[in-house]
């Protein structure tokens, strides 16, 4: 039961940062796109 919950919390972890990177990677680029517009 609580090797269950573990390997069940590390994927929900894992679900969690493939989720967050595409996010992470579109706010790079419009930062850096934004910083190109002022200067």
């Amino acid at each position: 039961m609580f090797s269950y919950k573990k390997t069940s919390f590390t994927f929900y972890i894992f679900y969690l940062q493939s989720l967050l990177k595409p996010y992470l990677l579109v706010q790079m680029y419009a930062f850096d796109f934004y910083l190109q517009q002022i200067y």
